[in-house]
Order: C-alpha cells, then sequence, then structure tokens
C-alpha cells in the first residue's frame, strides 16, 4: 500500500539514499495524521469577537470568591430597590435588598431561558466524525517516506515528511515515539513502517486537500481506501483511539 510512494521518493533527490539496516530492511515512517470531528459551523468574525469577550469576563468572574459575588449582587439588587422608590415605582424599598433563595432560583431560571444552544448541523456532514488523511492515488495509502541517513531520529523523518507535504505549519505530532509498525516487503526486501500520530491543528482543514493529492477520511471508508488487510486493522483501531 506505501511501496509506490516509498520508491517514488527514493528516486527523488530530496530522499537521497534511503537508510538500511545490518540486515538489509529498508526502514520508513507514516505518518497518522487525523482531524478532529467538526460539530458546529465556523464562527462568524462578530461571534468570534463575541465568544472572545464572554470568555474574558467569565474568567474575571472566576477569580471572585463566592462571598464577593453575592455582595456584588446585593449591592446592585439594592441600588435598584433604591432608585425604584425615589421614581415612586414601588412603595416600600426591602430592608437591605437581600437576595434570599427564591431570587437565586428565579435569576437562574431567566438565564437558562435567555440561552440559545447553537446548531449543532455542521456545513457539511461529513465532518461530524473524526477523519484520517489518505493519499488520492491508488497505490498509496498513508503519507510516508524513507528514512535517510541525514535523518538524525525516526521522529525527524516524521518532521521532513510533513515539509514535504506542505503542512508543518498546519500538523502537530504527537510524542517521539511511533505508536505502531507495520511490515511488508518491496522488491523482495522487507520493510519496516513506524507509524507516527499527528494531529491537524490548521485553521482551515480544506487546506490539506488543496493539493489534490490528499483527502480526508472517516473511519467507516478506511476498508475501501486500504488494500492491506493488516495495515486496515492497525489504521481503524488507532482511529478509534482517536
Amino acid at each position: 500500500a506505501t511501496s509506490a510512494a516509498v520508491a517514488a521518493l527514493w528516486r527523488s533527490g530530496s530522499a537521497a539514499t534511503p537508510g538500511l539496516t545490518r540486515s538489509g530492511r529498508l526502514l520508513s515512517v507514516g505518518l497518522l495524521i487525523q482531524r478532529k470531528a467538526v460539530l458546529t459551523p465556523d464562527l462568524t468574525e462578530l461571534e468570534t469577537r463575541a465568544s472572545d469577550l464572554f470568555t474574558r469576563l467569565d474568567f474575571e468572574r472566576s477569580r471572585l470568591s463566592d462571598f464577593e459575588l453575592r455582595d456584588r449582587a446585593e449591592s446592585e439588587a439594592a441600588k435598584r430597590s433604591l432608585s425604584a422608590a425615589a421614581e415612586g415605582k414601588v412603595q416600600v424599598a426591602r430592608d437591605g435588598a437581600v437576595i434570599t433563595a427564591k431570587d437565586l432560583m428565579q435569576r437562574w431560571a431567566a438565564e437558562q431561558q435567555a440561552v440559545t444552544l447553537a446548531s449543532r448541523e455542521a456545513a457539511d456532514p461529513s465532518l461530524k466524525r473524526p477523519a484520517v488523511l489518505l493519499s488520492t492515488d491508488a497505490d498509496l495509502c498513508l503519507p510516508c517516506c524513507p528514512v535517510v541517513d541525514g535523518d538524525a531520529s525516526l521522529r525527524a523523518a516524521c518532521d521532513r515528511l510533513l515539509e514535504l507535504m506542505g503542512l508543518t505549519a498546519s500538523c502537530r505530532l504527537l510524542g517521539n515515539a511511533p505508536v505502531g509498525l507495520h511490515t511488508y516487503k518491496y522488491k523482495k526486501s522487507p520493510v519496516s513502517l513506524f507509524l507516527h500520530r499527528a494531529i491537524f491543528t490548521g485553521a482551515d482543514w480544506r487546506s490539506a486537500e488543496a493539493s489534490g493529492s490528499w483527502k480526508w477520511v472517516d473511519a467507516d471508508s478506511l476498508p475501501g481506501r486500504v488494500p492491506d488487510r493488516r495495515l486496515l486493522k492497525k489504521l481503524r483501531l488507532l482511529a478509534a483511539e482517536f
């Protein structure tokens, strides 16, 4: 499933000489680039600014103790009560404007009714499930490249692969150690494909598909895109863990 891409990179000038072990085994790395599910449409500019404002207000409010919040609320209630009494809207102002448990329950109920839940429908139904970035080439599934003599580690080879894909700024590798190992043969030579996990962190998930060489595929569509059953089993397990 990955031999065509490995061979293409070996023939290119950027791949140099593939790294070999003493036993003649070829070493390569593959990236399992995953995208989180998108449950709601993207926020508009106004919604983003409002969300940031509410986040700052909630943070400032969280730094106050319950006694400080209660004192602030009672002070505001006392001012409103005195102002209403001065204008003749009420005959007698409540002494101290003490907030009771019933007042708190009524206020919480009013705040709950004022909340409008965002739509759970994403702009694209395919975004509701996590996805893995696979190749559009029939002979390739995962992004992969051979380990060359200039790579100091498997992580360095993964960084070089992201640079070749143009996704260095949009993806974040998780850890330095591989999360899986897949072995196969390429031209009768054994190949060890070390699987590394990466998370797509870019603002626009469509940018990964801009080149036309890669496509987001959810877990249910993996069987039709990965011909190797052993590799398919490992990918489905890793995708389920994500």
